[in-house]
């Protein structure tokens, strides 16, 4: 799942995994831009990975490299004989035939959220994106009454990538998470094994 924060020229695009259990895999960031600079992760949060596109966007390639972080950061591993599921939206990249190769070798299993129902189906939709933006946009004003003369200035990428990683921090709480696989029904359809 992603979690889009934006400036006016400035582009974060976050995948966020979580599980039934209220848990997280350490968040993947990818910016806009060609060169990947360390001060982008110096406050992404423990684990994180950081990645760069053009457009900030998550692409098929970018997306493998997300499924092997996913399989490294998995308490007990990714396996055929510890297999997981993960529920994703359609986006593209999600089922190409290199990440649909990918998963199979690892040992995961997907299934797909239906077009135009993730604010019906998704665990994240429901519980955790809707706090989040409301977080970053209260770090946002925050930052813009400290720095009045910041103005409609634009934000650096590592400014924003520490609103945004607070923001998630403050939002995927083990209450909330657990509470969208609640409201969504998924909480009782799938085992805890999920992520």
């Amino acid at each position: 799942m992603n979690v889009r924060a934006c400036d006016s020229r400035e582009w974060l695009t976050i995948l966020v995994c979580i599980s039934a259990i209220g848990t997280f895999v350490p968040h993947y960031f990818i910016f806009k831009g060609t060169y990947l600079l360390q001060d982008y992760i110096q406050h992404c949060g423990p684990s994180a990975a950081v990645n760069v596109q053009e457009n900030g966007w998550v692409t098929n390639e970018i997306f493998c490299d997300w499924l092997n972080h996913f399989r490294l950061n998995v308490p007990g591993g990714v396996s055929n004989d510890n297999k997981h599921l993960l529920v994703l939206d359609g986006h593209c990249s999600h089922v190409s035939a290199k990440a649909l190769d990918t998963c199979i070798k690892m040992g995961l299993d997907i299934i797909t959220i239906p077009s135009h129902s993730s604010h019906h189906m998704q665990p994240l939709d429901v519980s955790c994106f809707k706090p989040f933006k409301q977080y970053l946009q209260e770090d946002k004003a925050a930052m813009t009454l400290e720095n009045p003369n910041w103005g409609n200035g634009v934000m650096l990428k590592s400014t924003l990538a520490k609103m945004a990683a607070n923001a998630l921090s403050k939002a995927l709480k083990p209450s909330n998470i657990i509470s969208g696989f609640k409201t969504t029904g998924f909480y009782s359809i799938f085992s805890l094994n999920m992520c």
